[in-house]
């Protein structure tokens, strides 16, 4: 298995050593709870949304 390299988190832009990878992006841990735990009518939920629509805008082609 090869070592994963330290990216910068797609919501928070931390470096981070850990975390789930999606089509090339990383979230890290602390995000990745947020985002798990959060309610619609949490005022930080649309920074979030938009955020994660970069996981769409940046999409590698295949």
């Amino acid at each position: 298995m090869g070592q994963l390299a330290s990216l910068n988190c797609l919501v928070c832009k931390k470096n981070s050593w850990k975390g789930i990878v999606v089509l090339e992006k990383q979230i890290c841990p602390s995000c990745e709870q947020k985002i798990v735990k959060l309610d619609t009518s949490d005022h930080t939920y649309l920074e979030y949304v938009i955020s994660l629509k970069q996981l769409w805008r940046d999409k590698p082609s295949i």
